[in-house]
């Protein structure tokens, strides 16, 4: 068919779609998001033209391309480039014109294309009609030339665009093309030109020239061809920048792309979240803009170009291109979240865990499987490679380097991703064995020392912890044996080697001559043995735990050398021999069975006339006086600082109680609600004048600790509030005795109103600061109170006790005259906050009725329930003020209903307005006019548990529905608190399964029978 048929053919065609409104031919032109895009169309036609060299020349009115194309156009290549939804490579998938609409994309600038090339000379109208023009090329190159004739277009700004589209080329493009490796152009004022030189197999040069300025950058390119169905020589490339920042002699490096496209032949819009260049002939949209990666070919060429991204790391290995910074740029976070990053992430993450890519601290490279990250920089140099195969089972540490911050997320990535575990030298100190340094030398030794110096932590003594190297076997003996620091107690246990030979555990001499090993040994707190170190390593395990008591003589010796070497001390060493033995076993006492033993200073008595007093004949209590055939008064002050008892010992420990759960005490201004002293039981059933007199002096010394002011808070209100006057124990236990004597030293029988301080024996101290707390304390009658009544007649009562009686008396007034008042609401129904109360129900445990007959019934089966029976009501509420209640419950009721129902499709109907009352419930509840719920409210005056009247009708209705699997229709609304403003509220669903389950009880039952 010749080119005058095919244009007549075509305005056929055309005025076909100008009678059917059909402008499809004219929408290709506008489907492009970038109008210069038609620049790199021209540029694949000229490619897939087989052409190496292409050249624009933009003037004013036009732009013209010309290019050395060998496959010049056929009449099939005309009849394509003017057909909507055709091309000449249809199924070619490695050209990039797959869709024949890459070409329409020149109608944005122009409405009349012109194309000179081989036989073929025509200019295109109305987007599809060509028209026979003459050849006016010298030569069998091909031209094409865009007239900007384009209807309503700026010729300005189109010169504009194209200019700054032909300076700013995306040239990385001629990295993929197959022939094309010259890009030349021309515009009014300016030229240039991009081209691709080939330094050898991989790497590849690109220069952008502009006029006499030279721009160039170096790529390392690796491809692969594979083969899809019919399709075969589809190419895949990889392209990562080579630059050197570091001045020509350096050598070049591996750089990052900032923001890299995915490439089909050309840019798209696709941002891959790489750091490299990647290129597949992917199948696009028309517009080659975005890709369907769901695609089943193109899920084949991201599998495949996943593994030449592979392939490529371990050439650029081969080549030594890997480091620290290639890793760094490499995909290995997850923070991307696209399909062809993570496939190739994913081909890189499983390459790295197998293949040895991972420079180490020797210089080789290793495995993600078979390496380790070292946090500190000398754990690589103490630890060799047998010793992390036993300890960890790998065989290298990576570069330190890794650690910087250059390279945080790299590190992250490595070892939460590679799993690549990351060593610490606190792991490590963790995890150090007696085996594995019996087996190390002195000088690995000194080089552990002085890497853990500075490590503090691990070796520091704080308030909250302490190191660990503290109780690892890190010290090595004179005897080559390898111990602890500190011992169980945690004091140091080992010393510096003297001038002198010692039977002291010290440290190896060659060791302590480094001095970095020193300072760490000084640091830990380790000295040389003084006099005080023979008392903490050759007397003070003796009395740790002792299994059996030593001799009288060698006890006898033993303590004489702690008292002689404490005694010449000054008062900080003393404190350091007082702190060492305080805890011990130390003491020579005997008990009340006059046994001897040792004890603890805090646990023994100073013989004195008092305290023998206080526990003579106490064959209850615990308690130990000194033996005194060990000491004597010179040795007093060094006891005391032990603390030794010197006098009755007092139970002071706190001023808090906790005095149920979630309810907590304690005492202020010094009382303490704790407050108790050791064998006051015992005194109070043996009570004599001389105990009694021991006694009131412990009170009068401590009479803020006997009686006081608490406060309390619990877990809802966090803040303390004031709470009542309060008895200690100790107090507590003496309010119902009588102790006090009088002066002929009879017990006093009579409460404490009733005694003056003037009754009580002179022997009581009475002229004391504290004699007047005491007196209050006590409850005893004041003396001018006394001599009122004597003269008056009248008795006196506290003011307590008369606020006490007068509320008594208006609480007998309001019950007197309940029955005549009418009960009145705190609040309105409609002001009330209903507290919905979710606690479930819990199973009663019926009690066991059995065996009745027999005379050893447990008193503990008879009932105790907690509940208000009928007769146990209070008897100040009348019928008419029972009615007020329910009328005020069943109004809160309704309220909190319809809050809960508040859709437009239900409906809560008052049974008990509507009709004169409801029979079987007081509310039903309907959604789209179908009955869902029904509500019985029943309404009381308190919280506590009580017994409901259920009507016949309620019960029957709510089993019946129970028995039809619609139980939890009927519910029971209990409001609590009537008439207060926050009454409670609790929603029984379901009451007839309930009662069988045993969480609801009945009572009583009434049967008709």
């Amino acid at each position: 068919m010749k080119l005058k048929e095919l244009t007549e053919k075509r305005q056929k065609h055309l005025q076909s779609c100008i009678d059917n409104n059909d402008s499809s031919h004219e929408l290709i032109a506008g489907m492009y998001s970038d109008p210069s895009h038609f620049i790199y169309e021209l540029i694949q036609n000229a490619d897939d033209a087989n052409a190496s060299e292409l050249a624009f020349k933009l003037n004013t009115n036009s732009l013209e391309l010309t290019h050395n194309g060998t496959e010049l156009f056929n009449y099939k290549d005309v009849e394509s480039i003017t057909s909507v939804g055709h091309s000449t490579k249809l199924n070619e998938i490695n050209k990039i014109g797959k869709f024949g609409a890459g070409f329409k994309s020149v109608f944005a600038v122009t409405e009349s294309p012109i194309i000179h090339s081989g036989n073929f000379h025509f200019e295109i109208k109305n987007f599809i009609v060509p028209y026979q023009i003459d050849d006016i090329t010298e030569n069998s190159s091909t031209k094409i030339i865009l007239p900007f004739n384009k209807e309503g277009s700026d010729k300005e700004n189109i010169y504009s665009f194209i200019k700054d589209t032909l300076l700013n080329l995306e040239a990385e493009c001629l990295l993929f093309l197959k022939k094309i490796s010259t890009i030349n152009w021309e515009t009014k004022s300016s030229f240039g030109s991009y081209y691709l030189e080939a330094e050898d197999d991989f790497t590849k040069r690109l220069i952008k020239k502009v006029k006499h300025d030279l721009f160039i950058d170096d790529y390392l390119v690796f491809s692969n061809t594979i083969q899809i169905g019919s399709a075969d020589n589809l190419n895949l490339v990889v392209a990562f920048s080579l630059n050197n920042d570091e001045g020509d002699d350096a050598p070049k490096r591996i750089t990052a792309f900032h923001e890299s496209k995915l490439f089909v032949f050309f840019p798209t819009s696709v941002n891959t979240g790489l750091k490299f260049l990647i290129h597949a002939p992917y199948k696009t949209t028309p517009n080659r803009e975005t890709i369907n990666f769901n695609d089943e070919e193109n899920k084949i060429l991201t599998h495949e170009l996943s593994k030449l991204v592979a392939q490529s790391i371990i050439a650029l290995k081969e080549r030594g291109f890997i480091d620290l910074d290639f890793l760094n740029l490499l995909p290995l976070r997850s923070n991307f979240d696209h399909s062809l990053y993570n496939s190739i992430r994913n081909e890189i993450i499983a390459l790295i865990k197998e293949q040895p890519l991972l420079p180490t601290s020797n210089g080789t490279y290793a495995s993600g499987l078979e390496s380790l990250i070292a946090t500190e920089k000398e754990l690589p140099q103490l630890l060799t490679r047998k010793d992390t195969v036993s300890l960890y089972q790998r065989k290298a540490w990576l570069n330190t380097e890794i650690n910087s911050k250059k390279y945080q997320q790299l590190k992250e990535s490595i070892r939460d991703y590679v799993d690549c575990p990351e060593i610490s030298i606190d792991n490590f100190c963790e995890n150090l064995t007696y085996d594995f340094l019996k087996n190390k030398d002195d000088s690995w030794l000194k080089e552990f020392y002085k890497a853990v110096s500075t490590k503090t932590r691990l070796y520091q003594v704080k308030s909250y912890s302490v190191g660990v190297l503290r109780s690892k076997p890190i010290i090595k003996l004179t005897t080559g044996e390898f111990v602890n620091p500190t011992n169980e107690s945690g004091d140091i246990q080992v010393y510096l080697p003297g001038n002198q030979k010692s039977e002291f555990k010290t440290i190896k001499k060659s060791l302590v001559k480094d001095p970095g090993a020193l300072e760490f040994f000084q640091s830990l707190g380790i000295t040389e043995p003084d006099k005080i170190s023979e008392i903490k390593e050759f007397i003070v395990p003796k009395y740790w735990a002792i299994d059996s008591l030593p001799s009288k003589k060698e006890y006898q010796n033993n303590f004489n050398k702690v008292y002689q070497i404490w005694l010449g001390e000054d008062d900080y060493n003393k404190n350091r021999i007082t702190d060492l033995v305080k805890g011990l076993d130390f003491i020579g006492c005997y008990n009340r069975e006059n046994k001897f033993s040792l004890k603890k200073a805090s646990q023994v008595y100073i013989i004195k006339k008092e305290i023998q007093l206080w526990y003579s004949g106490n064959n209850i209590d615990e308690y130990y006086f000194i033996d005194q055939n060990f000491f004597d008064n010179q040795h007093l002050d060094f006891l005391e600082r032990l603390g030794i008892m010197s006098a009755i010992k007092l139970n002071n420990d706190t001023q808090y109680r906790k005095e149920w759960t979630g309810h907590y005490k304690r005492g202020v201004t010094g009382f303490n609600p704790n407050f108790d002293i050791e064998g006051l039981e015992y005194a109070i059933e043996n009570m004599n004048y001389a105990r009694s007199l021991i006694l009131w002096n412990i009170c009068l010394e401590n009479v803020k600790r006997l009686h006081g002011h608490t406060e309390f808070k619990t877990n809802k209100n966090k803040s303390y509030e004031k709470g009542e006057l309060e008895d200690s124990l100790a107090l507590k236990k003496l309010r119902d005795i009588f102790w006090l004597y009088d002066s002929k030293r009879k017990k006093i029988q009579r409460d404490y109103s009733e005694i003056v301080i003037d009754d009580i024996s002179m022997d009581y101290t009475k002229h004391h600061e504290n004699i007047d707390r005491l007196i209050k304390a006590l409850g005893f009658k004041l003396d001018e109170v006394s001599e009122f009544e004597k003269k008056t007649g009248k008795k006196v009562v506290s003011k307590e006790d008369f606020e006490l009686l007068q509320k008594i008396k208006v609480q007998e007034n309001q019950n007197n005259s309940a029955h005549t008042k009418k009960w009145i609401a705190q609040v309105e129904p409609d002001e009330a906050e209903p507290q919905i109360d979710n606690n479930p129900f819990k199973k009663r445990k019926t009690k066991d009725r059995s065996y009745q007959d027999q005379a050893h019934i447990n008193k503990n089966n008879s009932v105790s329930e907690n509940i208000q029976y009928p007769e146990d009501q209070p008897n100040n509420v009348n019928s008419d003020q029972n009615k007020e209640i329910g009328v005020w419950g069943e109004a809160v009721a309704y309220n909190y209903l319809k809050r809960e129902y508040k859709s437009s499709d239900f409906e809560v109907i008052n049974l008990n307005r509507v009709s004169t009352r409801g029979v079987g419930y007081d509310f039903v509840v309907k959604k789209n006019k179908i009955e869902i719920a029904y509500y019985e409210v029943k309404t009381k005056m308190d919280d506590h548990p009580s017994l409901f009247k259920i009507s016949k009708s309620q019960w029957n209705w709510a089993k019946r529905l129970h028995e039809e699997e619609n139980g939890e229709k009927y519910r029971i609304l209990v409001i609590t608190n009537a008439g207060s403003d926050k009454p409670g509220l609790l929603e029984v669903i379901n009451p007839v399964k309930l009662w069988e389950l045993g969480e609801i009880e009945a009572d009583p039952v009434n049967l008709i029978l």
